[in-house]
Protein backbone atom coordinates (compact mmCIF):
# COMPACT_ATOMS: atom_id res chain seq x y z
CA UNK A 1 0.00 0.00 0.00
CA UNK A 2 2.76 2.46 -0.93
CA UNK A 3 2.63 6.38 -2.02
CA UNK A 4 2.08 5.73 -5.47
CA UNK A 5 0.68 8.23 -8.45
CA UNK A 6 -2.94 7.37 -9.38
CA UNK A 7 -2.77 7.74 -12.83
CA UNK A 8 -0.09 4.87 -12.97
CA UNK A 9 -0.74 0.80 -12.99
CA UNK A 10 0.16 0.52 -9.66
CA UNK A 11 -2.10 3.02 -8.24
CA UNK A 12 -5.02 1.53 -9.84
CA UNK A 13 -3.94 -2.10 -8.98
CA UNK A 14 -3.08 -0.72 -5.24
CA UNK A 15 -6.83 1.33 -4.95
CA UNK A 16 -8.09 -1.74 -6.31
CA UNK A 17 -6.77 -4.19 -3.68
CA UNK A 18 -7.76 -1.58 -1.18
CA UNK A 19 -11.54 -2.08 -2.42
CA UNK A 20 -11.31 -5.57 -2.00
CA UNK A 21 -9.92 -5.65 1.09
CA UNK A 22 -11.91 -3.16 2.80
CA UNK A 23 -15.06 -5.27 1.87
CA UNK A 24 -12.98 -8.48 3.05
CA UNK A 25 -13.46 -10.26 6.46
CA UNK A 26 -9.79 -12.48 5.98
CA UNK A 27 -6.47 -12.36 4.50
CA UNK A 28 -4.07 -14.29 4.47
CA UNK A 29 -0.43 -12.63 3.94
CA UNK A 30 2.34 -14.85 3.04
CA UNK A 31 6.05 -13.70 4.22
CA UNK A 32 9.22 -15.40 3.20
CA UNK A 33 11.30 -17.18 6.51
CA UNK A 34 14.50 -17.58 4.86
CA UNK A 35 14.09 -13.75 3.83
CA UNK A 36 12.18 -12.73 7.38
CA UNK A 37 9.70 -9.71 7.24
CA UNK A 38 10.65 -7.48 4.64
CA UNK A 39 9.80 -3.76 4.67
CA UNK A 40 6.43 -3.72 2.81
CA UNK A 41 5.73 -6.42 5.24
CA UNK A 42 5.34 -4.07 7.86
CA UNK A 43 3.63 -1.69 5.97
CA UNK A 44 0.57 -4.11 4.97
CA UNK A 45 0.54 -5.07 8.43
CA UNK A 46 -0.17 -1.13 9.30
CA UNK A 47 -2.61 -0.63 6.57
CA UNK A 48 -4.66 -3.42 7.34
CA UNK A 49 -4.23 -2.55 11.10
CA UNK A 50 -5.30 1.27 10.08
CA UNK A 51 -7.85 0.88 7.12
CA UNK A 52 -9.27 -2.69 7.42
CA UNK A 53 -9.82 -3.25 11.13
CA UNK A 54 -12.49 -5.69 10.40
CA UNK A 55 -10.17 -8.38 9.14
CA UNK A 56 -9.01 -10.97 10.73
CA UNK A 57 -5.15 -11.78 9.09
CA UNK A 58 -4.16 -15.28 8.78
CA UNK A 59 0.18 -15.16 8.71
CA UNK A 60 1.39 -18.10 6.16
CA UNK A 61 5.00 -18.81 6.90
CA UNK A 62 6.26 -19.97 3.50
CA UNK A 63 9.22 -21.69 2.80
CA UNK A 64 9.35 -23.02 6.57
CA UNK A 65 11.17 -26.06 5.25
CA UNK A 66 14.31 -24.75 5.62
CA UNK A 67 14.66 -23.56 9.15
CA UNK A 68 14.28 -27.29 11.17
CA UNK A 69 13.32 -27.46 14.39
CA UNK A 70 12.70 -23.35 15.24
CA UNK A 71 9.90 -23.51 13.63
CA UNK A 72 7.69 -21.81 16.74
CA UNK A 73 10.91 -19.44 17.81
CA UNK A 74 10.75 -17.60 14.17
CA UNK A 75 7.17 -17.28 14.20
CA UNK A 76 7.32 -14.53 17.10
CA UNK A 77 8.85 -12.31 14.27
CA UNK A 78 5.73 -12.05 13.01
CA UNK A 79 4.03 -10.35 15.87
CA UNK A 80 6.35 -7.44 14.87
CA UNK A 81 3.43 -7.20 11.62
CA UNK A 82 1.18 -5.71 14.94
CA UNK A 83 -1.67 -8.48 14.69
CA UNK A 84 -3.09 -10.13 17.82
CA UNK A 85 -2.50 -13.37 18.39
CA UNK A 86 -4.72 -15.81 17.55
CA UNK A 87 -6.55 -18.39 20.18
CA UNK A 88 -7.04 -21.77 20.23
CA UNK A 89 -10.63 -21.47 18.98
CA UNK A 90 -9.69 -19.34 16.05
CA UNK A 91 -7.27 -22.41 14.14
CA UNK A 92 -7.00 -25.91 14.85
CA UNK A 93 -3.52 -26.48 17.09
CA UNK A 94 -1.66 -30.29 17.41
CA UNK A 95 -3.77 -31.10 20.55
CA UNK A 96 -7.09 -30.32 18.88
CA UNK A 97 -6.04 -31.91 15.70
CA UNK A 98 -6.13 -36.08 17.11
CA UNK A 99 -4.36 -38.77 15.60
CA UNK A 100 -7.78 -40.19 14.01
CA UNK A 101 -8.17 -37.03 12.07
CA UNK A 102 -4.76 -36.77 10.56
CA UNK A 103 -5.63 -40.42 9.51
CA UNK A 104 -8.42 -39.38 7.76
CA UNK A 105 -6.81 -36.75 5.43
CA UNK A 106 -6.10 -38.04 1.68
CA UNK A 107 -2.28 -38.69 0.74
CA UNK A 108 -1.09 -37.38 -2.34
CA UNK A 109 1.96 -39.09 -3.26
CA UNK A 110 4.75 -38.76 -6.26
CA UNK A 111 6.35 -41.56 -6.92
CA UNK A 112 9.93 -39.75 -8.94
CA UNK A 113 13.30 -40.37 -9.86
CA UNK A 114 14.84 -41.21 -13.43
CA UNK A 115 14.14 -43.69 -15.95
CA UNK A 116 14.16 -47.43 -15.39
CA UNK A 117 15.11 -47.19 -11.47
CA UNK A 118 11.93 -49.37 -11.14
CA UNK A 119 9.67 -46.71 -10.09
CA UNK A 120 5.99 -48.73 -11.38
CA UNK A 121 7.53 -51.95 -10.19
CA UNK A 122 7.30 -50.09 -7.03
CA UNK A 123 3.81 -49.26 -7.58
CA UNK A 124 2.86 -52.29 -8.02
CA UNK A 125 4.81 -53.65 -5.41
CA UNK A 126 2.78 -51.11 -3.33
CA UNK A 127 -0.66 -52.22 -4.65
CA UNK A 128 0.37 -56.52 -4.53
CA UNK A 129 -0.71 -56.64 -7.72
CA UNK A 130 0.31 -55.64 -11.43
CA UNK A 131 -1.22 -52.46 -12.04
CA UNK A 132 1.40 -50.70 -14.47
CA UNK A 133 3.66 -52.64 -17.24
CA UNK A 134 6.90 -53.13 -16.11
CA UNK A 135 9.96 -54.85 -18.08
CA UNK A 136 13.63 -54.24 -18.95
CA UNK A 137 12.45 -51.61 -21.52
CA UNK A 138 13.70 -47.77 -20.52
CA UNK A 139 10.77 -45.38 -21.33
CA UNK A 140 7.66 -48.42 -20.96
CA UNK A 141 5.79 -45.38 -18.57
CA UNK A 142 4.86 -42.96 -21.15
CA UNK A 143 2.43 -41.22 -18.75
CA UNK A 144 1.78 -40.02 -15.32
CA UNK A 145 -0.48 -43.06 -13.83
CA UNK A 146 -2.35 -42.23 -10.94
CA UNK A 147 -4.29 -44.75 -8.67
CA UNK A 148 -6.05 -45.01 -5.67
CA UNK A 149 -4.88 -46.73 -2.98
CA UNK A 150 -5.93 -47.80 0.85
CA UNK A 151 -3.27 -48.06 3.57
CA UNK A 152 -3.87 -48.26 7.16
CA UNK A 153 -7.56 -46.48 6.72
CA UNK A 154 -5.78 -43.59 4.69
CA UNK A 155 -6.78 -43.08 1.16
CA UNK A 156 -3.48 -42.68 -0.65
CA UNK A 157 -3.77 -41.43 -4.45
CA UNK A 158 -0.35 -42.19 -5.67
CA UNK A 159 1.19 -41.19 -8.53
CA UNK A 160 3.90 -42.93 -10.86
CA UNK A 161 5.83 -40.45 -13.21
CA UNK A 162 6.72 -40.92 -16.35
CA UNK A 163 10.63 -40.18 -15.27
CA UNK A 164 12.01 -37.18 -14.51
CA UNK A 165 14.79 -36.21 -17.16
CA UNK A 166 17.10 -33.23 -17.66
CA UNK A 167 15.52 -30.92 -20.04
CA UNK A 168 17.77 -29.81 -23.32
CA UNK A 169 17.17 -28.72 -26.36
CA UNK A 170 16.39 -31.81 -27.41
CA UNK A 171 13.63 -32.49 -25.12
CA UNK A 172 10.67 -32.12 -27.69
CA UNK A 173 7.45 -34.14 -27.84
CA UNK A 174 6.54 -36.40 -25.64
CA UNK A 175 10.01 -36.38 -23.95
CA UNK A 176 8.96 -32.29 -23.04
CA UNK A 177 5.75 -33.83 -21.67
CA UNK A 178 7.03 -36.29 -20.04
CA UNK A 179 9.49 -33.71 -18.21
CA UNK A 180 6.59 -31.50 -17.73
CA UNK A 181 3.92 -34.16 -16.36
CA UNK A 182 6.38 -35.20 -13.69
CA UNK A 183 6.55 -31.55 -12.37
CA UNK A 184 3.01 -31.11 -12.32
CA UNK A 185 3.15 -34.64 -10.32
CA UNK A 186 5.79 -33.32 -7.96
CA UNK A 187 4.28 -30.22 -7.28
CA UNK A 188 0.44 -31.57 -6.51
CA UNK A 189 2.02 -33.91 -3.65
CA UNK A 190 2.19 -33.71 -0.29
CA UNK A 191 4.88 -36.66 0.11
CA UNK A 192 7.64 -37.40 -2.56
CA UNK A 193 9.21 -40.56 -3.08
CA UNK A 194 12.41 -40.50 -4.44
CA UNK A 195 13.64 -43.42 -6.13
CA UNK A 196 17.16 -44.24 -6.48
CA UNK A 197 18.96 -47.50 -8.35
CA UNK A 198 21.38 -49.17 -6.42
CA UNK A 199 23.57 -50.33 -9.00
CA UNK A 200 23.97 -47.23 -10.28
CA UNK A 201 24.85 -45.93 -7.17
CA UNK A 202 27.47 -48.77 -7.06
CA UNK A 203 28.89 -48.19 -10.44
CA UNK A 204 28.50 -44.02 -10.11
CA UNK A 205 30.14 -44.13 -6.38
CA UNK A 206 27.87 -41.62 -5.29
CA UNK A 207 24.03 -41.55 -4.26
CA UNK A 208 22.59 -39.44 -6.21
CA UNK A 209 23.43 -37.96 -9.77
CA UNK A 210 22.48 -34.41 -10.59
CA UNK A 211 19.05 -34.85 -11.52
CA UNK A 212 17.56 -36.91 -8.83
CA UNK A 213 19.30 -33.43 -6.42
CA UNK A 214 17.45 -31.43 -8.63
CA UNK A 215 14.32 -33.26 -7.89
CA UNK A 216 14.91 -33.82 -3.83
CA UNK A 217 16.29 -29.99 -3.65
CA UNK A 218 12.60 -29.03 -5.58
CA UNK A 219 10.76 -31.11 -2.99
CA UNK A 220 12.08 -29.60 -0.39
CA UNK A 221 11.83 -25.70 -1.67
CA UNK A 222 8.25 -26.67 -2.54
CA UNK A 223 7.56 -27.77 1.05
CA UNK A 224 6.84 -31.52 0.22
CA UNK A 225 7.61 -33.72 2.20
CA UNK A 226 10.21 -36.60 0.84
CA UNK A 227 11.41 -40.39 1.30
CA UNK A 228 14.08 -41.54 -0.58
CA UNK A 229 14.03 -44.79 -1.53
CA UNK A 230 17.40 -47.20 -2.88
CA UNK A 231 15.87 -49.79 -4.98
CA UNK A 232 17.26 -52.92 -6.80
CA UNK A 233 19.04 -54.15 -3.40
CA UNK A 234 18.61 -57.39 -4.16
CA UNK A 235 21.25 -57.22 -6.97
CA UNK A 236 23.71 -56.53 -4.04
CA UNK A 237 22.76 -60.26 -2.47
CA UNK A 238 24.90 -63.22 -1.42
CA UNK A 239 28.04 -63.49 0.74
CA UNK A 240 30.10 -61.93 -1.97
CA UNK A 241 28.08 -57.95 -1.89
CA UNK A 242 27.26 -58.11 2.04
CA UNK A 243 30.39 -55.25 2.03
CA UNK A 244 29.04 -53.20 -0.56
CA UNK A 245 25.50 -53.77 0.69
CA UNK A 246 26.50 -52.38 3.96
CA UNK A 247 28.61 -49.40 2.68
CA UNK A 248 25.55 -48.05 0.59
CA UNK A 249 23.27 -48.27 3.63
CA UNK A 250 25.66 -46.17 5.86
CA UNK A 251 26.54 -43.84 2.59
CA UNK A 252 23.41 -43.21 1.32
CA UNK A 253 21.52 -41.01 4.12
CA UNK A 254 25.00 -39.45 5.26
CA UNK A 255 25.21 -38.12 1.61
CA UNK A 256 21.36 -37.23 1.20
CA UNK A 257 21.73 -35.29 4.32
CA UNK A 258 24.82 -33.62 3.13
CA UNK A 259 22.91 -32.32 0.15
CA UNK A 260 19.76 -31.36 1.95
CA UNK A 261 21.67 -30.38 5.00
CA UNK A 262 18.65 -27.66 5.60
CA UNK A 263 16.47 -30.58 6.57
CA UNK A 264 17.09 -33.46 8.88
CA UNK A 265 16.26 -37.03 9.40
CA UNK A 266 15.35 -37.52 5.45
CA UNK A 267 13.84 -41.39 5.69
CA UNK A 268 15.64 -43.29 3.29
CA UNK A 269 14.36 -47.06 2.67
CA UNK A 270 16.18 -49.55 0.82
CA UNK A 271 14.64 -51.78 -0.92
CA UNK A 272 13.72 -55.08 -3.95
CA UNK A 273 10.61 -54.01 -5.75
CA UNK A 274 10.98 -57.08 -7.93
CA UNK A 275 10.68 -58.98 -4.66
CA UNK A 276 8.33 -56.84 -2.80
CA UNK A 277 11.15 -56.58 0.20
CA UNK A 278 10.49 -53.77 2.84
CA UNK A 279 6.92 -52.79 1.31
CA UNK A 280 5.51 -52.34 4.60
CA UNK A 281 8.41 -50.15 5.88
CA UNK A 282 8.26 -47.64 2.06
CA UNK A 283 4.58 -46.86 3.45
CA UNK A 284 5.43 -46.46 7.15
CA UNK A 285 7.75 -43.95 6.13
CA UNK A 286 5.78 -42.29 3.37
CA UNK A 287 2.48 -42.18 6.11
CA UNK A 288 4.51 -41.17 9.14
CA UNK A 289 6.25 -38.07 6.53
CA UNK A 290 3.02 -37.04 5.79
CA UNK A 291 1.65 -37.20 9.56
CA UNK A 292 4.79 -34.77 10.78
CA UNK A 293 4.26 -32.65 7.51
CA UNK A 294 0.26 -32.27 9.07
CA UNK A 295 1.55 -31.56 11.85
CA UNK A 296 3.75 -28.80 10.51
CA UNK A 297 0.87 -27.02 9.05
CA UNK A 298 -1.15 -27.06 12.14
CA UNK A 299 2.19 -25.76 14.02
CA UNK A 300 2.08 -22.77 11.70
CA UNK A 301 -1.50 -22.25 11.92
CA UNK A 302 -1.92 -22.18 15.54
CA UNK A 303 1.91 -19.71 15.89
CA UNK A 304 1.21 -17.25 13.05
CA UNK A 305 -1.51 -15.12 14.17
Amino acid sequence: MTEVSSGTILGRTTSMTANVLARTQFAVLIIDVRAGLHPLDLEVGKWLSKHAPQIKPIVVMNKSESIGESLAEVASEALALGFDRCTQDDVPSDENLSEEDESKLPLQLAIVGRPNVGKSTLLNALLEEERVLVGPEAGLTRDAVRVQYEFQGRTVYMVDTAGWLERTERDKGPASLNIMQSRKSLMRAHIVALVLDAEEIIKSQRSMAHSEVVIAKRAVEEGRGLVIIVNKMDCLGGKQNSEMYKKIKEAVPIEVQAVIPQITGIPVVFTSALEGRERLQVMNEVNGKYTRWCSRLSLVASTAG
